[in-house]
């Protein structure tokens, strides 16, 4: 049986293989046809550096599933069939079932907050180390969960103030610490191990330990994004604390995600596909794959094959609306979060929620935000 989103995607992929059918033999001309492309030719330099031919495939992508040439206009049905195509790209999925909880342990109290830790197994060879870090009082009315990631290669054991090495304290200093701040605001932090960072860092036999790069490489093979296998991640675990064994008063209904860089990253891409998620908080996002080939940023920890035949990150935060995204810099004079969400207001205005979106000028006004928005869930579209 047909449901509505395998038609609206059967619909797009058709109007795009017709443009795509009707243009692939028209080649793009410079101004006066071939023979100012032959004098083009003659005058300009060589280009011989892959990334400006890259920048430049970059910056005329196809981006066929992108809200404005999907050939769908009504923007519920559009997300549904670019959901569909966006986990496909990013190997999003894999389940196995309902979560198994390993080893759960009461930690008590540690820095005046109290902690719990477990594994939550999503599938066999497949564990993910959680940290549950909360207020020890009783809460007056439920509280919401929110899912703490960290950046790249960094443990989770940041997001609750604690640092093993150099680039995990500077990580703390720079106000990476998301469990604790949420917890001390009333919340129930919920930390995840991202693969390739902290227990689940990558080892090989006779060296300290494989890089993320490689990690990430190699999963591509099988068609599994390491991003994308961070967005499964956080859905296996909503899917404990959603169920019956997550033991904690807490507002399930309304889960949150916070992120950091290649954390906010994962978060975004989380949130795009699983509609679960109510609210959506970045520190540093990272800016549009298209940009960031130009800028020689793109990593392969954050790279989904063929994603900008697709659509880009801009698009993806557009699979969000109505829900509320509240954004921040992660250092002094960083515009990439004011200038994603201003791209996507005028697609959250179809939903009338544009004032869902926050752009935040540094962490004071972030959690500030966030916490009215968590505090109040569903009035930041309001």
């Amino acid at each position: 049986m047909r449901t509505g989103s395998d038609a609206h995607y059967s619909a797009a992929m058709a109007n795009i293989l017709d443009r795509w059918r009707r243009g692939r033999d028209k080649a793009p001309d410079a101004p006066g046809g071939a023979a100012g492309n032959a004098a083009a030719a003659a005058v300009d330099d060589l280009c011989l550096d892959p990334y400006d031919t890259l920048a430049q495939a970059a910056a005329t992508a196809p981006r066929a599933m992108c809200w404005s040439r999907a050939g769908i206009s009504d923007p519920r049905a559009w997300q549904e069939a670019a959901r569909i195509k966006l986990a496909e790209v990013s190997g999003y999925g894999r389940f196995g079932g309902p979560p198994q909880v390993l080893r759960r342990e009461d930690l008590g109290l540690v820095n005046g907050l109290h902690h719990e830790s477990l594994y939550v197994r999503g599938r066999h060879g497949h564990d993910i180390p959680v940290r549950v870090v909360r207020r020890d009082d009783t809460p007056a009315s439920p509280r919401v969960p929110v899912i703490c990631l960290q950046g790249e290669g960094i443990g989770m054991h940041v997001s609750w103030g604690e640092a093993d090495g150099t680039a995990e304290a500077q990580a703390v200093a720079a106000g990476s610490d998301f469990a604790a701040e949420a917890a001390r605001r009333g919340h129930v932090a919920v930390c995840l191990e991202l693969m390739g960072a902290g227990e689940r860092r990558p080892r090989e036999i006779g060296r300290a330990g494989a890089s993320l790069r490689s990690l990430a490489v190699h999963g591509m093979l099988l068609g599994h994004s390491l991003i994308g296998q961070h967005a499964s991640d956080v859905s296996m675990v909503l899917n404990w604390i959603t169920g019956r064994e997550f033991g904690i008063a807490a507002d399930c209904g309304h889960p949150a995600v916070i992120g950091h860089d290649l954390g906010a990253a994962a978060g975004l891409l989380a949130a795009a596909l699983d509609v679960r998620i109510a609210t959506i908080a970045m520190v540093e996002p990272p800016p549009r794959f298209r940009d960031a080939i130009k800028q020689r940023s793109i990593t392969a920890e954050m790279t989904m094959p063929g994603l900008l035949r697709w659509m880009d990150l801009d698009d993806i935060i557009l699979l969000c609306a109505p829900r509320p995204i509240v954004a921040g810099p992660g250092r002094a004079g960083s515009t990439t979060a004011a200038d994603l969400l201003a791209g996507a207001r005028s697609f959250y205005d179809l939903f009338d929620a544009g004032p869902a979106l926050t752009a935040a000028d540094g962490l004071a006004s972030f959690w500030q935000r966030l916490t009215f928005v968590l505090a109040e869930p569903g009035a930041a579209a309001g």
